[in-house]
C-alpha cells in the first residue's frame, strides 16, 4: 500500500482520536471497510476511563506519601515538611476525578437520550 505525506498525516491524527497506533487503526479501518461496519472512532468513554485508570495511579502514589507522613508524625510527632505539598495533590487528583465522573454522567445521559429517541415509534 502507498501513501502519500498528507494521506498518512490524516491517518495518524485519526488513529490519535481513536486512542490507536497507526498500525492498528489502518487494520481496523480496512476491517471495518470490508465488513461494510464503522470504522475505529474517537470514543469519549475511552478518555473517561484513561482519566480514571491516572487518576487512580497518582491516588496510589499520595497514598503511599500519606502512610510515610503518618509513620514519621508518630516516630517525631511533627508532620513532614512535605505533607502540605501531598495533600494538595490528593486535592488535585480527586477534583480531576470529580470532573471525569461528571463527564461520563453526561456521555451516559445522552446515550440514554439517544436510545429513548431511537425506541420511539415513527409518528403518523
Amino acid at each position: 500500500m502507498r501513501l502519500g505525506d498528507d494521506e498518512i498525516a490524516e491517518l495518524r491524527s485519526a488513529a490519535e482520536l481513536a486512542g490507536l497506533r497507526l498500525s492498528g487503526y489502518i487494520a481496523e479501518a480496512a476491517l471495518a471497510a470490508a465488513r461494510n461496519t464503522r470504522p475505529p472512532m474517537h470514543d469519549p468513554l475511552r478518555d473517561c476511563l484513561m482519566e480514571v485508570l491516572s487518576a487512580e495511579t497518582q491516588l496510589r502514589r499520595v497514598g503511599g506519601n500519606l502512610n510515610q507522613a503518618v509513620a514519621a508524625l508518630h516516630a517525631t510527632g511533627t508532620a513532614p515538611a512535605w505533607l502540605e505539598h501531598a495533600l494538595g495533590a490528593t486535592m488535585r487528583v480527586v477534583a480531576r476525578v470529580d470532573e471525569t465522573i461528571d463527564a461520563l454522567g453526561r456521555h451516559i445521559d445522552r446515550a440514554d437520550r439517544r436510545r429513548q429517541r431511537d425506541r420511539r415509534p415513527p409518528s403518523t
